[in-house]
């Protein structure tokens, strides 16, 4: 908890148009957690969405579920949506597999 203090610092005190951060996955926390993450982060004037991602589907090299924040400051981009997110993570994603691991992802079911 003393990281996300520090990061909450910064972006009060530095402004960042754009951040994304990334956490483990607080499955086990029933929501609490998050919320209070959610709540903190959009304090500062940032539209928050929190996305669970696996980062190997991504290229990267862990295989762990992850939560991904992405943030926006309102004051930079006011007329922000993020109903594209998800479709330009799902692109990105098939970039960066193999057309074996593409198939198999996509012959189950799973969150992005």
């Amino acid at each position: 908890m003393k990281t996300f203090k520090c990061i909450l610092q910064q972006l009060q005190a530095i402004h960042f148009p754009i951040f994304v951060l990334e956490n483990v996955d607080l499955e086990d926390d029933k929501g609490s957690n998050l919320d209070l993450i959610l709540e903190a982060l959009r304090e500062p004037g940032y539209q928050v969405k929190a996305y669970m991602m696996i980062s190997s589907d991504y290229g990267l090299p862990q295989r762990r579920v992850r939560l991904y924040f992405i943030g926006i400051h309102r004051d930079d981009f006011p007329n922000f949506r993020f109903d594209k997110v998800l479709e330009y993570l799902q692109l990105f994603r098939l970039r960066c597999q193999s057309p074996v691991l593409w198939f198999n992802d996509h012959c189950q079911t799973e969150q992005i």
